[in-house]
């Protein structure tokens, strides 16, 4: 459709979360969160990418602070996105030459189906524990699904992603990343700011481990 007009953009947006603790978790899970929020994100960009140098256009690739900070019970997700933040580096450099514009868009909470998911995803996790796991995690799983529900309701509305990407889009440099919300600027502020052993503290605290 696009023709010899080429592509202007491609927003690399699909994403799943797979929650629970690592022992807990079988490598299909794992395999399936990175086909959806990694290696689908490849294997886009790569095909596009004939249309995106005709046109000198641009990428975002939809990440999330917890790409910049791994979190407890959502390793995989984090994990997941993490790897989207080290593919977003490489291709701004590779891609620099063609005038392809690469944006990371790092949001915090957002106001979509994705918690849901997640909390179908816990329960089915749950489900599945032999009698040890689910006596040592069951706890500390129903803080992270609360920590959820309130996250969705304090959460940014979508139209608020929606105008960071045009703006990604639209700004005459492509920035390299977006850190959008209250949540995950002060999340990235202090992940920077603080030694390890202390922020990991705060997240111990903060997810009850």
């Amino acid at each position: 459709a696009a023709g010899a007009r080429g592509l202007d953009a491609l927003i690399n947006n699909a994403g799943i979360p797979i929650v629970g603790p690592v022992e807990s978790l079988g490598m299909d899970r794992w395999r399936h969160q990175f086909e959806v929020n990694f290696f689908g994100h490849i294997a886009v960009t790569r095909a596009m990418l004939p249309l995106l140098r005709v046109a000198r256009g641009r990428v975002v690739l939809v990440s999330s602070i917890a790409g910049l900070i791994g979190q407890p019970f959502l390793s995989p997700y984090s994990a997941s996105k993490h790897a989207l933040e080290a593919l977003g580096d490489a291709l701004r450099i590779e891609l620099a030459p063609d005038g392809i514009g690469i944006t990371l868009l790092e949001p915090g909470a957002i106001k979509t189906p994705i918690w849901k998911r997640g909390e179908e995803n816990t329960r089915s996790v749950e489900d599945a524990m032999p009698p040890d796991q689910a006596a040592r995690y069951g706890k500390r799983l129903e803080r992270v699904k609360k920590m959820a529900a309130d996250a969705e309701a304090k959460g940014l509305p979508p139209l608020a992603c929606a105008r960071a990407i045009a703006r990604a889009l639209t700004a005459r440099r492509a920035p390299a990343r977006i850190i959008l919300g209250r949540d995950a600027r002060f999340g990235a502020f202090f992940k920077w700011l603080l030694p390890a052993r202390v922020f990991d503290l705060v997240l111990r605290q903060a997810f009850g481990v």
